[in-house]
C-alpha cells in the first residue's frame, strides 16, 4: 500500500496563519485627507485662496477685537452721550477717512480724556465690528453688564426687606417715645396742677440715670424726661429738684458702683446724696445756727 507523501512549504492563503493580516484597518479616508491624492492638493489651494481673500481677513482680524458676548454702542451721537455720562468703556473704533463733525471731534477728546484705546479700522472691518452697516463710522466697546442670578436677586430682596423692617421698627418706636412722653408731660401736669390746688407748693424731682455717658440710650432718654420736669417746674412755679444733675456731678469722680449697683436703685450712699439735694433745694440749714448770728 502506498503512503501519502506530505508536502511540505507555504500554504495557499493565510489559513489562519497570519492574524493581522486579516484584521480591519478601518474606513478608507476621504480622497481630500490622502496626502498623495490630488483631491488633496485641491483641498490646500482652496485654503490658501480663503486666506487671502481681503473679506475673509477682514472678518478674521474684526473677530479679534469682538465676540458674540461684546456690549457696543453705535452710532455717532448714542457714543457721543455715553462717553458724556462715563459710561464704563475699553475701546472705541473710528472709520478710516471718517469725515469729520463736531460730534467725532468731541467723541475723540471724551474717549483721550477717559484713556480708551483708539483704533481705527476700514469700512468693512467696522461692519464686522457693528455687525451692522448703521454706525456711522463710530463704535464704542464698553464694559460687558454684570447681571445678577436668580439667586443673587432674591438675596438683594431679602436683605432690602429686613432692611426696610428695622427702618419701620425703628419709626415706630420713635413714634412710641414721642407717644410716651406726651403722656408723662399730661400726667405730670395734670398732678402739678391737683397738688396746688390743695398745697402750699409743690416740689418736683426729676428721674435719673446713673450713666456718666451722655450718649447712652437710657441716659440720652432719661435726659429728655429731666428737660420735661424743668420746664414744668419753671411753668408752676415748683421747687425744682434736680437728682439728675447731681448724679452727674457725683459721677465724675466715682463709678456708679458706689452709689448702685444696676444704675437704677440707689444703696444708702445714693439715697444720702438724694436726701442732701433734697433739702439743699428746699432751703435747708445743715448748720442750725440763728440767722442773725
Amino acid at each position: 500500500m502506498a503512503r501519502m507523501a506530505i508536502k511540505k512549504g507555504p500554504t495557499k492563503g493565510s489559513g489562519g496563519k497570519h492574524r493581522n493580516a486579516l484584521r480591519g484597518k478601518g474606513p478608507t479616508p476621504k480622497a481630500e485627507d490622502r496626502v498623495y491624492h490630488k483631491a488633496y492638493k485641491a483641498k490646500q489651494a482652496t485654503n490658501r485662496r480663503k486666506m487671502a481673500d481681503p473679506r475673509l481677513a477682514a472678518r478674521r482680524r474684526a473677530a479679534k477685537f469682538t465676540s458674540d458676548s461684546d456690549d457696543l454702542v453705535i452710532g455717532r451721537n448714542a457714543v457721543l452721550e455715553a462717553l458724556r455720562v462715563g459710561v464704563p468703556s475699553m475701546q472705541l473704533y473710528i472709520a478710516t477717512r471718517i469725515e469729520h463733525d463736531d460730534r467725532t471731534r468731541e467723541i475723540i477728546k471724551l474717549a483721550g480724556a477717559q484713556s480708551l484705546h483708539l483704533l481705527e479700522a476700514d469700512r468693512l472691518e467696522m461692519d464686522r465690528i457693528a455687525r451692522s452697516s448703521n454706525h456711522q463710522g463710530v463704535v464704542l466697546k464698553v464694559q460687558p453688564y454684570q447681571y445678577s442670578s436668580l439667586a443673587e436677586l432674591a438675596d438683594i430682596a431679602e436683605r432690602k426687606a429686613k432692611a426696610d423692617s428695622q427702618i419701620a421698627d425703628a419709626e415706630k418706636l420713635r413714634t412710641e417715645a414721642e407717644a410716651m412722653k406726651a403722656e408723662y408731660e399730661q400726667n405730670l401736669r395734670s398732678m402739678i396742677e391737683s397738688a396746688k390746688a390743695i398745697a402750699k407748693g409743690v416740689i418736683l424731682a426729676t428721674p435719673y440715670y446713673m450713666e456718666p455717658n451722655r450718649t447712652d440710650f437710657m441716659r440720652a432718654r432719661m435726659q429728655e424726661y429731666v428737660d420735661i420736669c424743668a420746664r414744668l417746674a419753671a411753668e408752676y412755679g415748683c421747687i425744682f429738684v434736680d437728682f439728675q444733675a447731681m448724679y452727674d456731678r457725683f459721677l465724675q469722680h466715682k463709678h456708679s458702683s458706689f452709689i448702685a449697683w444696676d444704675r437704677v436703685h440707689p444703696n444708702q450712699i445714693g439715697a444720702a446724696l438724694m436726701a442732701k439735694e433734697w433739702l439743699a433745694a428746699c432751703g435747708f440749714d445743715y448748720s442750725h445756727a440763728p440767722e442773725n448770728a
